[in-house]
This record gives C-alpha cells, structure tokens and sequence, in this order.
C-alpha cells in the first residue's frame, strides 16, 4: 500500500483516525504494518502489500479460504485429478470452475493463460458469449473517460478477480489505483496477477466492506465497480459510503432484469438484490444519497444468461444466485455529485 494513501484512510468502525506503524517498505510501497485507530483502538494490518480494514468477524483468512469453490465439494486426490486431467472441452460448468479453484489453490505458479481459457470455456459453457462482448465493450468505454477525465485518484470496489482492476491498470498509468473487495483471498490473487505485469504499479490494495469504508470524506475522485453492485444486497448504506468517499464522480457498469421474471423476482426479493437489479428502484435511490445528476453512457439489452451470482449473506457464507434467462440490461452509469 503506497504511503500517500495513509493520510487518506480512516477507521472504517468508527471513522477514528489511525496511527500508523511501518515494519517494512519497498520504496514508497508499504509491505508490512499496522495502524490503530485512536478513537476506538481497533487494530488494521498490512501484510504482503495489502492492508485489511475488516471488522474482527471477517479478518480471519480461513473463513474465506472455507469459502473457496473447491471447498462446496469434498474433493479427493482422485477427484482433483480426474478434473485436472480432463480435456477443456469435457469438463462441465461446474468442474471448469472446480479446475480454476484446484489450480489456484494448490499450484504455487500456474499460467495465467490457462485460467483464462477455462472462463472462456465456462462463459461458452453458459451461453454469456454475448453478455461478455457488451461487458468488454462497457469496459473499453469507461476507460475512455477516466482517461480524458485524468482523474488523480480511482478507487474500485468489489473488485474480485480483477478484470477492470486490470484494464485500468494496463490503461491508466499516472493516477493512484486503489482495488478493493471484502474477500481478501480473492484480493490477494488479483495483486498476484497485476504484479506479475509491467502495468501501472502505483497501486494499492484494500480488504474491506464497502458498506464500512476506511476511505476518508471525498477522498476518491472517482469510484468505480464492475457489476460488483449486483452482489451485495441490501444496499442503502452502501450507496451513502459511495456517496461519501467519491469527490466528483461514481462510474458504474451494471446489469439490470428488464423483463419481469417471476423466478427471478422471487430470489431478488428473496436476497434483498431487487433494488439493484431493477434500474427503476435503484436510480431514484442514487439521487436520495445526494447525487446530482445521472449520465447513461452506454447501454445494450438483450436476451441473455446472465452470469451466476454469488452473493454474501453473512460476510462469507456465499451461495449461489439461479438467475433464469430474461431481457438485461447491461448499462455503464455515471452519477455526478
């Protein structure tokens, strides 16, 4: 985590400041540390370059690590096996995503390639190949206004495997970087795969919840996410800590159930996602926050799978979302403050 960030960051419990305590650093890149917040003690480490601002019931590794795919199936070493030596075109959907988490977990090195054409495999698999084309190009579209926009610091929520974490890591190149997600072995991973890259390296990476942000008041110029919205539910206190952070602008590529789906409909409410996932409930509650105004950039609409959701119920007992096939609406949102 880059030094110039550490004035940036505040107590995510109780919004205390934090007194900081360096052991290691590389440059001007913080490796190893601590700070304490001075109002309520609560104690936040770095460790390997990235700081973990989790609430004591989410820093322990291991309920995320219990959390890991591989791990929804006691898998023997036959198992393991059986999956790994299996051709790609063979593998199932759900195997494909067994083969990544196997790969990631229990090989100290592997070739990014390989993870990349299994998800392709399991997009072909799920019949998203036209989902993906829109999210691509939402992507693209995005970057292109950060970059006319040459905003100095971006901050990019539930950032999971990092694919916008990488597009603006590859494109953006003199703007802080800061990638973050509430699953910290996820996190984790996304660093080891920039940081195998001759990308932007003035990036820093943040465990946290959103909805208890460790960003100071207009912190960031931008926020941005990538469908990360869509995973959380209940979001009212989520939008007012984007509200909050976010200096000038909140970037947002979504998707969104345009038709009325009645199995649909029944897990949304069910999980409390319908608020995010219906744009006439969501945008309304974009203006409660406080923002001023709302650009649709860009926007396309078809027929689709939508991808499986994983969605946190209690911080780290995920479950799978059965979205059924409907009309969504794949959108990149700008709101302004």
């Amino acid at each position: 985590m880059y030094i110039d960030l550490l004035q940036l960051l505040q107590c995510p419990l109780c919004h205390g400041g934090l007194a900081w305590s360096v052991n290691k650093k590389n440059g001007e890149n913080i490796i190893s540390g601590k700070a304490e917040c001075d109002i309520c003690n609560s104690v936040y480490r770095i460790e390997e370059g990235i700081a973990y601002f989790l609430e004591p019931k989410y820093a322990d590794l291991r309920i995320w690590q219990r959390c890991d795919r591989v791990n929804y199936k006691k898998l023997t070493k036959s198992e393991e096996n059986s999956i790994l030596n299996k051709n790609i075109t063979e593998l199932t959907s759900e195997e494909i995503l067994l083969k990544i988490a196997i790969l990631e977990n229990g090989i100290s090195s592997y070739d990014d390639n390989q993870i990349t054409e299994l998800y392709e495999m399991y997009l072909l698999n799920q019949k998203m190949e036209i989902s993906s084309q829109y999210i691509f190009t939402l992507m693209d579209e995005l970057i292109k206004q950060i970059q006319e926009k040459r905003f100095n610091i971006i901050l990019d929520f539930a950032t999971g495997r990092g694919l916008l974490a990488e597009a603006l890591a590859r494109n953006i190149t003199d703007s802080l970087l800061i990638f973050s997600d509430i699953n910290p072995i996820i996190l984790q991973r996304c660093k080891q795969y920039i940081d195998n890259t001759n990308y932007n390296k003035n990036i820093s990476y943040i465990a946290f919840d959103m909805k208890k942000s460790p960003i100071a008041n207009n912190a960031a110029d931008i926020v941005t996410t990538l469908l990360g919205m869509q995973n959380i539910p209940h979001t009212g206190n989520l939008l007012q800590e984007i509200f909050r952070v976010c200096r000038k602008e909140y970037y947002s590529i979504s998707s969104f159930c345009c038709d009325k789906h009645e199995e649909n409909d029944k897990y949304l409410k069910q999980y409390g996602m319908l608020d995010v996932w219906a744009k006439e409930m969501l945008f309304p509650k974009m203006f409660d926050v406080g923002f001023a105004k709302h650009d649709k950039v860009l926007s396309y609409s078809a027929n689709v799978q939508p991808p499986a959701k994983e969605i946190i119920e209690s911080g780290y007992a995920v479950s799978k979302f059965p979205c059924q096939k409907c009309r969504i609406e794949y959108s990149l949102d700008c709101f302004v403050k």
